[in-house]
This record gives C-alpha cells, sequence and structure tokens, in this order.
C-alpha cells in the first residue's frame, strides 16, 4: 500500500464521523455547495485544529474564447426537451466569466456568520484549454446538468457537439476557464 497512512472511506460527508479537532486542513473541489453551508461549516470547523485551514476550490464555468464559438455550443443545446433542466439554463452555464465574484462573496458571508472563521482570501485565475471534440463532451459528461440528461437526449447531443467541432472548428475548441479559491482560518 502507498500511503499506510491513508483511510478512503465512501460515504457522504454528513454521514462521516470525524474525530474533532484532528486535521489541519479540510479541502472541498467543487463539491461544498451540494451541502447546506449551516451543516457543512461547523462540521468542518469541528475536524480542524485550531488554525487549520478550510480550503474551497471552485471551477466556474468554461467559456469557448471565441464569443461565436460560444454562441454555436449554445444553438446545438436547442434541440433539446423544452422540460429539460439544462435547456433552461444553458445561457447560465455558458455564461461568460461566471459568478466567481458573487459566488466568492456569499461564501464569506456564510463563513462570517458561523464565528468559526476568520482570514478569509480569495484568489482567482484563469487558464486556457484546447480540447479536441471528444475531450471537450468528455469534460462536459461529468458536470452535473449533462449527467442529468437521458442516456439518449446525452449521446445526440454530444454527437452533435463533435460533428459540429469537427466540421466547424476544425476537430478542436478552445475553453477558457475560471477557479475560484477560497481560504479560510479556523478561529
Amino acid at each position: 500500500k502507498q500511503f499506510p497512512k491513508v483511510k478512503v472511506e465512501t460515504l457522504s460527508f454528513e454521514e462521516a464521523v470525524i474525530e474533532p479537532a484532528s486535521y489541519d486542513a479540510v479541502v472541498a473541489a467543487t463539491s461544498i455547495h451540494w451541502i447546506p453551508f449551516e451543516t457543512a461549516f461547523p462540521k468542518c470547523a469541528a475536524a480542524l485544529k485550531p488554525k487549520g485551514k478550510l480550503v474551497l476550490l471552485w471551477n466556474m464555468t468554461m467559456n469557448p474564447t471565441h464569443a461565436t464559438v460560444m454562441e454555436r455550443i449554445i444553438d446545438l443545446h436547442s434541440d433539446l426537451p423544452e422540460d429539460c433542466d439544462l435547456k433552461k439554463t444553458i445561457q447560465y452555464f455558458w455564461k461568460l466569466g461566471g459568478d466567481h465574484v458573487k459566488l466568492a462573496s456569499d461564501v464569506e458571508s456564510h463563513l462570517t456568520q458561523t464565528g468559526l472563521f476568520e482570514d478569509f482570501h480569495t484568489e482567482t485565475t484563469h487558464s486556457q484549454v484546447t480540447y479536441t471534440a471528444e475531450e471537450f463532451v468528455g469534460v462536459l459528461s461529468t458536470y452535473s446538468p449533462y449527467i442529468r440528461l437521458t442516456e439518449e437526449v446525452r449521446a445526440n447531443l454530444f454527437q452533435r457537439l463533435v460533428s459540429a467541432i469537427n466540421k466547424e472548428m476544425k476537430g478542436k475548441i478552445e475553453l477558457t476557464f475560471h477557479s475560484v479559491y477560497n481560504i479560510a482560518t479556523k478561529k
């Protein structure tokens, strides 16, 4: 076993029994928003040693670098069923720049309200990545709005996206990712 001191358990954060004040850091990567903040933040604080760090990593929306490409990607979603959640939120999902400033402010507000953390810091970064059509739909397949699609709807959408990227974009799509990092110290 490469890491003999590492124990892996498959269960929800809410179900986990965590020894109080036993961790130097708690890290959540684009995941803590699935747990009500009033549950997550006190549990994180309880797990941390004094002055331990809560590190929240967020990959915000990815956006095609060029506006015309983004318009085409959104247009390729037009055949989704009318009652599909993704069809209702597609403009938000592909919104240029995301809401990283609002997210950081909301998280800081919730953390402050707990009275359990101090020294809140936020950093943002942007990166550009070029994907093949197949790699691009592979990334999409990890996002909740796409996971929730029925298998048939998802397969048809992905086929349309792959075909358009291969024919209209020379087989590649360049994306800009916006990421946010929040760090707070347990009091």
